[in-house]
């Protein structure tokens, strides 16, 4: 049994996942599964002399490490966002009280 025995359906099983994923709004985590699939599909095609498919989902792989790269970026945004409107109410409650105080 050759290595890309299991690879091809293991590939082909973590795509539809994502792809699952995506549809259902779990992006972030879409995207790491395609990653799996993308690199398994890549190796599997590079090794039955698809080169061109390999290619291509060498470029795939690139677009779901873009998408990890973007979330993480979004998810720091909206965590610096949480912590300003943090700041923000506690500084109004501090005025409120300072005033009836």
């Amino acid at each position: 049994m050759h290595w890309f025995d299991w690879v091809e359906p293991v590939g082909a099983i973590a795509g539809i996942a994502g792809s699952v994923l995506m549809a259902t709004r779990r992006t972030k985590t879409a995207f790491a599964i395609w990653l799996v699939s993308n690199l398994a599909l890549g190796a599997f095609a590079f090794a039955k002399d698809a080169h061109w498919l390999s290619v291509m989902y060498v470029a795939y792989f690139a677009t779901s490490a873009l998408g990890i790269y973007n979330h993480r970026k979004l998810d720091a945004a909206q965590s610096e966002t949480g912590r300003a409107a943090a700041i923000r109410l506690l500084s109004a409650k501090r005025n409120l009280n300072s005033r009836s105080g």
